[in-house]
């Protein structure tokens, strides 16, 4: 993974998701559900946007977790993100 997802100018960002490989804690992918501002989505709604993404993502890589994380936080570790899949949080990748 190269390049981190910046905070979309001018939209809200509801959820973002990093998707990992549970046997390494590879990260395979990154999603954000993002909208207008104030456009009103309960959780039901980004749940249900958020699995028909995750549905299409578990065809190319059926082996899946993710992690729901600030976007903040996703950032601190620029391109040596990985999750420790025990304690299923964000650590920075030890692998140059």
């Amino acid at each position: 993974m190269s390049e981190q997802p910046a905070m979309p100018l001018g939209l809200e960002v509801h959820e973002t998701r990093v998707y990992y490989d549970p046997s390494t804690g590879k990260v395979l992918h990154v999603h954000q559900l993002v909208s207008t501002p104030g456009e009103p989505l309960s959780a039901d709604r980004i749940d249900a946007e958020m699995k028909t993404f995750e549905d299409a993502l578990r065809q190319r890589s059926a082996d899946l977790d993710y992690l729901i994380v600030d976007v903040d936080e996703l950032s601190r570790f620029g391109d040596g993100v990985a999750v420790d899949v025990q304690r299923k949080k964000l650590v920075q990748r030890s692998d140059p």
